[in-house]
């Protein structure tokens, strides 16, 4: 199963060839058969999505593991998150073992696993609809004393930190598919 990392580095290679492919279809005069040929061949290029929907199973697979070692102490905690949210997630998690009321090793796993399959259920949508995906944010990055009073805080600032970034997976995919049919568009009108 590919990592988010493999998956955005791949769309990236994806994408720069598709680039090239579009300056070729505009710079260079096909015929009508060829043109069609090349259509069929960047249709076949499209994202369904699959790859999108294993690489999210993937992801909270990880971190269902990630996080059984958090709280049993085995992994070490470095979280890239705001100044203010890294010193109260630090002083949370240093007191993580014996499940407490700052980290909830449960209610972040469900915190995870809905979001994932919120996702998962987004992958289908069109493209017009990304502007609809927002990146949660369940604690507030204003106040360490709100941190300190909130209920699985430290769950809830790692759920941010993992799912701050897909608005702009869905929207690098969208590209992708939007640049396909652009080489497709100025094949056909060849």
């Amino acid at each position: 199963a590919l990592s988010l990392i493999e998956y955005l580095v791949g769309r990236s290679i994806k994408n720069n060839g598709l680039t090239t492919i579009k300056k070729i279809a505009s710079d260079y005069d096909f015929s009508s058969e060829k043109a069609q040929q090349i259509s069929t061949q960047i249709e076949g290029y499209r994202d369904d999505g699959k790859g999108l929907k294993n690489v999210l199973k993937s992801e909270y697979a990880s971190w269902q593991v990630g996080l059984d070692q958090l709280a049993s102490g085995k992994l070490p905690v470095e979280i890239e998150v705001s100044n203010l949210q890294k010193i109260g997630t630090q002083v949370i998690l240093n007191n993580r073992k014996g499940f407490n009321f700052y980290f909830e090793l449960n209610n972040t796993k469900n915190l995870f696993a809905s979001s994932t399959r919120e996702l998962i259920a987004k992958v289908d949508d069109s493209c017009a609809d990304i502007s609809r995906i927002e990146n949660p944010v369940l604690v507030p990055n204003k106040s360490i004393t709100r941190l300190l009073v909130t209920k699985n805080a430290a769950g809830k600032v790692l759920h941010d930190t993992a799912f701050g970034v897909y608005k702009s997976v869905f929207t690098k995919r969208c590209e992708s598919n939007v640049l396909s049919q652009s080489i497709i568009d100025v094949l056909n009108n060849k």
